[in-house]
Parts: C-alpha cells; structure tokens; sequence
C-alpha cells in the first residue's frame, strides 16, 4: 500500500539554480545532517547508503534531475521502497519554493503508524533547505 505525503510550501532567499546544485550532490545534502546522523552514512556525490541498525542496510540515489526544479530520489535495498522529490520553484530573483513530496510503499497496518512520522520528517526537510544560506552552496 503506497502512503504518500506533501510537505508544506516554503521559501528560500537563494536562486533556484544554486539550490538545485547543492541538492543534486550527496556530499553537500547530508552536512545539513545532525552529526549523530551522519555517522551512520556512506556518501559519495551520486549515493547515500545509510546502515540504519535494526532496520537494516540501504541505499539512496538521484533517479531524476530537472535542472533547476526536481529532484527525485529513490531507494535500492530497502524492505520498503521510497522515493523522495523536492520541487523547486522560482517565483522572483531569490525567492525559490520548496516542496517535499514523500511516498513510502508500507502496509495497512504500518501506514497507519508511520503517517505522523513521514509528514513530519518531509516538513522538517523542507524547513531544512528553506534555511540554507547561499554561502554554504559555495563551499
């Protein structure tokens, strides 16, 4: 059973371009990551393996890039199969939406479970790039 979720819409002050080139690279994404977080991951600029304990072992890739407004990622080796897209649009010079969309394949009963949780990680990813400052796509 697919759940499916959408984050709220926000904004950052940063061309849509250069958050599209700082989202479009691993290496970059995940220093948004708390430290505890990033211990756990295997990064290179086209994929991210995470070892998440008892959930097991598995890997994010890019599957889509629209320069300069879609990012779609997906899993390989997951028990359940997700894809993440972060939409981008430029609505004025530096003034670029942002908008996290988040399907899970899970069951009846897990779905159920895990909504709350899915809906608040894909609005606290999108507060996350909402708030990344145009020094740090430079870096």
């Amino acid at each position: 059973m697919s759940l499916k979720v959408e984050s709220k819409i926000v904004k950052n002050e940063c061309l849509d371009v250069d958050l599209f080139n700082f989202l479009s690279d691993f290496t970059k994404f995940t220093r948004l990551l708390p430290p505890e977080h990033q211990a756990n991951l295997e990064v290179t600029p086209e994929e991210c393996k995470i070892n998440a304990g008892v959930m097991g072992k598995f890997t994010l890739r890019y599957i889509e890039r629209e320069s300069p407004k879609l990012i779609k990622i997906g899993t390989e080796g997951a028990k359940e199969a997700l894809t993440l897209w972060i939409q981008l649009k430029n609505v004025d010079a530096y003034d670029t939406r942002i908008k996290v969309t988040i399907s899970l394949e899970v069951g009846m009963m897990a779905k159920m479970m895990v909504k709350g949780k899915i809906q608040q990680f894909a609005d606290s990813l999108a507060d996350g790039i909402s708030r990344i400052p145009a020094y740090v796509m430079k870096t």
